[in-house]
Formats: structure tokens, sequence, C-alpha cells
């Protein structure tokens, strides 16, 4: 109807302006329509239904409504599906906005328990699947074990994604952040020999894009070259201090703050700097 593609076109434009109370209010508005619906049209307008809720989430998790977003995925794992294609659709949204939610608040050890949960549908899923959300779910996934600890696992998540076949530019920024992250978590593990190679690596893969984050050139100088200071006496939080520096000057660019939000590198230094855990560090901050 005229009214559900006004709230729509409003929604957008509040989300690409970056006004995410406007974008709630309207996502808000386009659920409550949807809902209105009686329920036999609602059936024949499942995707349209799937889309407004997930748009609804988005902004929840933008407001810090966390609480409000996880009702929301609640809400649209339960959306009736009448086809498997719409089944994928509705489990892929799903899992790809609850695992971001885990990551964002530090739920690392919940965010594994339902990746394990779902990886039977995920197998069975993965045909149907964008490749793009099937390829987020692994990225969550590497990040959720990271957080916990688990860098064996986070490593092998995110082999997923290197090794993918290079076919599509609407997950070249995911390709570049798995290129980043499988530093730091080689760096953790201390994995001397093979951070060798996969700086190598990813120099090689990022400089061929033709476009390199000045985040990125950041990380990749610091593993190279500044990693070397934290073998000194006195200089661990000193190097990680600096390191803290740039990228929080790098953020204030808007380019730049985008891409920051794939990995909250400004947490992980600062568990290295008050040596506390990532998970502790990630927690206090969603709750401000």
């Amino acid at each position: 109807t005229a009214h559900a593609l006004f709230h729509s076109i409003h929604f957008h434009h509040a989300f690409t302006m970056g006004d995410n109370q406007a974008g709630w209010a309207y996502a808000l508005k386009r659920v409550s329509m949807e809902e209105s619906c009686p329920m036999a049209l609602r059936r024949e307008r499942t995707r349209e239904y799937i889309v407004v809720l997930n748009n609804l989430i988005m902004m929840q998790m933008h407001l810090k409504k966390y609480d409000d977003a996880l009702i929301t995925i609640r809400k649209l794992e339960n959306v009736p599906a009448k086809s498997r294609e719409a089944s994928a659709i509705r489990f892929f949204l799903g899992l790809v906005n609850e695992t971001h939610l885990y990551s964002v608040t530090g739920d690392f050890e919940k965010g594994i328990q339902r990746i394990r949960q779902a990886e039977t549908h995920l197998s069975y899923y993965r045909n149907l699947a964008n490749k793009r959300r099937y390829v987020l779910i692994c990225y969550n996934a590497a990040y959720l074990c990271f957080g916990a600890g688990q860098y064996p696992d986070a490593i092998k998540w995110l082999n997923h994604i290197i090794h993918w076949p290079k076919e599509t530019e609407t997950m070249e920024d995911l390709y570049c952040h798995s290129q980043i992250l499988n530093l730091i978590f080689h760096f953790e593990m201390g994995n001397d020999r093979l951070l060798e190679s996969a700086v190598k690596s990813a120099y090689r893969y990022l400089y061929k894009r033709e476009r390199l984050y000045g985040f990125e050139n950041t990380i990749l100088n610091f593993i190279r070259k500044d990693s070397a200071n934290l073998l000194l006496p006195g200089m661990r939080k000193q190097t990680f201090e600096k390191l803290r520096g740039e990228l929080i000057q790098l953020s204030h660019d808007p380019q730049e703050k985008k891409a920051l939000q794939y990995f909250d590198f400004i947490s992980w230094l600062e568990s290295k700097i008050e040596n506390r855990p990532f998970a502790e560090i990630v927690r206090e901050k969603a709750r401000t």
C-alpha cells in the first residue's frame, strides 16, 4: 500500500543518513502495519514480514536495545514459512542477527552455544543461502570463538571465509576483514611462523584490491614492525597504547569508522593495556 511504501522510504532514508532513532520509529511502524494484516494475508507476505522485522532488529541493535532486539529475533524465527526457501531466509537472518548481538554484548559463550545448536540447519540450508549471509555467520562464529578465547575454533571458522571462492564484490569487505582478523588470531596464539606467512598473504590480497584502509595498514605495520617492541622491558603497555591512539584517530574518518565496526579493535587493545578479559570490556561498553 501507499502507506507502507511511505514508511519504507522514510526508513531507508533515515538508515542511510544514520538517523537511528527515526529509522527505529519507521521500522516499528512497518512491523505494526504487517502485524495488523489478517493472518491469511500475512502468510502470503512472509518475506515482506521477515524483511521489516530484520530492519527493526538492525535499528534496535544500533540503539543498544538488545533485549528488544532478542525478542524481535525470536519473533522472526517463528514467522510461518510456506516454502523451504522462506525457511532458509528466516533461519539465516535470525542466526546472523543473534550471533551479531552476542558479539557486541560480549555474551560469547552464549553465542557459541547458539552456533552449535544451529550447525545441523546450517548444513541443511547452505545451498539455499544468500552467500553473504552464510559468510557473515562464519565471521560471527569466528568472532564469538575469539571472544571466548577459543582461538583454534576461531581460525577454523575464519578459514571458511579466507578459502571461499572470491566470486563477488558484495563480500569483499568480509574477505578483507577476515584477513586482518586472521593476523590478530595468530598473534594471540603466538603462531610466529604462521603469522609471517599470514602477513604476506594479507598484504598480497589487500594491495591487489587497490584500496587499503588506514586501519588495515596500521594493523599490518603493528604486526610486522611494532609488535617486536612487546618483548622489550616496559614497552608492552606503551606499544598497545600507541596502536590504540592511532586507531582512535582513524575512527574520526567516517569510512574508517564504518570499517572498524567489523571488529572491536579498541576494546581488544584496552584488554591488553588493562590486563583484563576482552569479553569483560565488551560487556561493560554494551551496558553504557
